[in-house]
């Protein structure tokens, strides 16, 4: 449990291979330590108490994706039903969580997000999160680069990525497009309409990528008119 309760102290720095990083080395150890088990009640107890004691909450999101797909000795998964069980689990800690700190969403909260949408109830994760971006629009922002790929320049130095369309399908299917829009608004109430994909323009890096959003929204409901 050790491993789990010191997730914070584990890089987990951007990379061309981030696999390799030791954040997600180490939540794929735990994975590796649960699937060694010898049965699946034994798997699922160990499992319960990782995600709930794991600190900090990205380390427990982590941790889960990689169960999800690890396999025993015989080569079979954790069934359904018991994901689901340790999804639950996983929701049950997020909206607790963030409950007593909403800050928590201002760094790594992607996966966090997704998992809640995966195995919560029923737009929960996305009126909670509409709620906190309403109250606070600048959130918006923090969580939309939180979507952008990581990319890198030929001289493998990091470079600031664009928003496309992957990216605008993945935003919207976690969070509620019109409470992006309306914070967006809010924070830049006088956007141009770009005719063309907005690239390559003379403004802020958050500036192009909400112009981005935008563009990528009205192509989106235009083919949907179409």
């Amino acid at each position: 449990m050790i491993i789990a309760t010191h997730g914070h102290m584990y890089p987990n720095p951007p990379s061309l291979f981030s696999v390799k990083n030791t954040f997600i080395q180490a939540a794929m150890l735990l994975g590796n330590i649960v699937m060694a088990f010898n049965n699946n009640e034994e798997r699922i107890k160990i499992a319960k108490e990782i995600i709930v004691k794991s600190y900090p909450l990205h380390f427990s999101s982590e941790f889960f994706k990689w169960l999800r797909s690890f396999k025993d000795d015989e080569g079979n998964k954790l069934p359904d039903e018991k994901i689901n069980e340790l999804g639950n689990v996983l929701v049950e800690k997020i909206t607790s969580d963030i409950s007593n700190d909403f800050s928590l969403i201002t760094t790594n909260f992607r996966a966090s997000l997704t998992l809640w949408n995966m195995f919560g109830e029923r737009n929960q994760a996305k009126e909670t999160i509409g709620e906190i971006i309403k109250s606070t629009p600048g959130l918006a922002l923090v969580l939309m680069k939180q979507y952008l790929p990581s990319a890198w320049g030929s001289d493998g130095i990091q470079v600031e990525s664009s928003l496309e369309k992957n990216t605008y399908d993945s935003l919207v299917s976690d969070i509620e497009v019109n409470d992006l829009i309306e914070a967006i608004h809010k924070i830049y109430p006088n956007l141009p309409e770009d005719d063309e994909y907005p690239e390559f323009i003379n403004c802020t890096h958050e500036e192009q990528i909400v112009r981005q959003f935008l563009w990528l929204h009205r192509k989106a409901n235009n083919q949907e008119v179409d």
